[in-house]
């Protein structure tokens, strides 16, 4: 009988313990939508559209986000614009700006 409380209580203890790492790795890729990087590290098309576009801008932040509806991945620029006022752009993959 004890045999039997030790098996129960231990799968309990397991179950619990997969339940909390299922949530906490949810948790963890939930974090990971928006991730600091580097200018350098955009694609040659954001660059390139940043840099035709956007030349007297000053660029104080990038992210790279996955769109949670389409899954797909957008770059989210922190300007400064030439009058002094905060802004934020995003655009695709493919170096074009998107709305919003």
């Amino acid at each position: 009988m004890k045999t039997l409380i030790r098996t129960i209580a231990a799968s309990m203890i397991i179950a619990g313990t997969a339940a909390l790492s299922t949530t906490a790795v949810a948790q963890v890729e939930k974090q990971d939508e928006k991730v600091e990087i580097r200018m350098t590290e955009v694609p040659s098309s954001v660059s390139e559209t940043i840099s035709s576009d956007y030349a007297d801008w000053k660029a104080s932040k990038v992210y790279k986000v996955i769109d949670p509806k389409t899954s797909k991945t957008v770059y989210e620029v922190h300007f400064t614009s030439p009058q002094g006022a905060p802004e934020k752009k995003k655009f695709s993959a493919e170096g074009k700006e998107l709305d919003g």
